[in-house]
């Protein structure tokens, strides 16, 4: 069991449904080469906030994604 982002039980097979949910999304450019669980950083510095990390080959600003990611 893992503890979710409000301090609930989170059951393996939850986890293991988001884990394919993730993996069979679209992705626009195919970036993505993984993911895990966190903390947020934002500006060089940790948040202490929950987060879910996403991996990529190459970080780009938001302003060039595209829309709806």
């Amino acid at each position: 069991m893992m503890r979710g982002p409000t301090g609930g039980q989170v059951s393996d097979s939850s986890r293991q449904q988001a884990n394919s949910d993730f993996l069979a999304a679209p992705v626009a450019d195919g970036d993505v080469v993984g993911f895990g669980h966190g903390v947020k950083w934002t500006d060089g510095r940790p948040t202490g906030e929950q987060a879910v990390l996403v991996f990529v080959t190459q970080k780009v600003p938001e302003s060039m994604l595209p829309s709806g990611m």
